[in-house]
């Protein structure tokens, strides 16, 4: 495993699965990640003010605003206008990748899915771009074969090439 090391990654975490929330948050943990995690995107919102997150993983099934609206908002605030935004749903439908861009997610992924999945989004933080670190993570990640598992059951379901 490849820590994150010289350069302390901030990632808002955003589902209403108390589960999974405590789960990812001990895996981004262990690649050296700061990890924040809430239920709402009304939390979240109030959150990144003081946090300044450089990622945030949202489900699209939050409790009040959704995942979308929340994309929406995150985008229209100008300290989170340009984080990297990461989709999360176990909603399967044509086109919703697409709905998922237009809110302003730049990452769509399916639940469940691998830490290998979840690491990729980083490499498209500006800070991260050049840390080695992360650019080694996101080859391991494309390489492993859970990745091309996902990527195989991600096509069929929803038409990706």
């Amino acid at each position: 495993m490849v820590k994150v090391s010289g350069f302390p990654v901030r990632i808002l975490f955003v589902d209403r699965n108390t589960e999974l929330r405590d789960l990812y948050q001990e895996l981004f943990a262990l690649y050296g990640c700061n990890i924040e995690s809430v239920r709402t995107g009304e939390e979240a919102i109030a959150l990144v003010e003081t946090y300044r997150p450089q990622a945030v993983y949202a489900s699209l099934m939050l409790e009040g605003m959704n995942g979308l609206e929340l994309a929406t908002r995150l985008r229209k605030l100008d300290i989170t206008r340009d984080v990297v935004l990461v989709a999360l749903t176990g909603y399967l439908q044509q086109g919703i990748e697409a709905i998922c861009r237009q809110a302003g997610f730049d990452f769509f992924l399916l639940k469940p899915t691998s830490i290998h999945n979840l690491i990729l989004p980083l490499a498209g933080i500006p800070d991260l771009a050049a840390n080695e670190a992360i650019r080694a993570l996101a080859q391991d990640a494309k390489k492993s074969s859970e990745y091309r598992a996902y990527a195989a059951f991600r096509s069929s379901i929803l038409g990706d090439n």
